[in-house]
């Protein structure tokens, strides 16, 4: 009875631990980590959060602003620098609410009044969520604040992996890649 009861349960659990390690094996097994990631976030950049981050130490000190123009609030906490606004999301300035374009107005001031040497462009939907009527007052005024800075490195985001691009130095703004980047841009002199 009793030796029968226990044998049952181990084996009950057993199968409840082993049932969906057998299912996720390929997951679990045999993707490496980035390739896990891109399974299951698809191309939010969380991967090469690491590799910007990399980028940005390599142009800048640890006691520089950085603007991050897109929702990747660990590129802050990966490069140690501090963040040129209080905005660190971009989902609420897209949204369809009230406070949508005063809120983008005050990420504007904020990023011109802390002058950071280093922004960060990211171009993947999923770090906007961006709508058909949103506010992209925010957009446009990137590209004509962007001009005082030059890109000095660019991360390209396929699903079969990533480019890094940090010999740019001798271009102006090279042309950035059709589909998902994050763009490294440096304040000139």
């Amino acid at each position: 009875g009793r030796r029968a009861l226990a044998a049952l349960v181990v084996l009950a659990v057993a199968a409840a631990v082993l049932a969906p390690a057998v299912r996720q094996r390929r997951y679990l097994f045999s993707l490496s980590p980035a390739a896990a990631v891109r399974e299951t976030f698809l191309y939010n950049p969380f991967p090469e959060a690491v590799e910007v981050a990399e980028i940005v130490a390599a142009c800048s000190t640890p006691g520089d602003a950085l603007a991050v123009l897109g929702s990747e609030p660990e590129l802050y906490f990966y490069t140690g620098r501090r963040p040129a606004t209080g905005h660190i999301y971009m989902y609420p300035l897209m949204e369809r609410q009230p406070y949508a374009g005063r809120m983008q107005a005050e990420m504007i001031r904020e990023i011109e009044a802390s002058e950071p040497e280093i922004l960060v462009q990211v171009n993947v939907a999923w770090s906007w969520l961006r709508q058909p009527d949103s506010d992209t007052s925010l957009l446009a005024w990137f590209q004509q604040y962007a001009r005082g800075y030059d890109t000095v490195g660019m991360v390209e985001i396929r699903r079969e992996g990533t480019d890094v691009y940090t010999d740019l130095a001798a271009q102006r703004r090279p042309k950035p890649p059709d589909q998902f980047w994050i763009a490294v841009l440096k304040r000139r002199p």
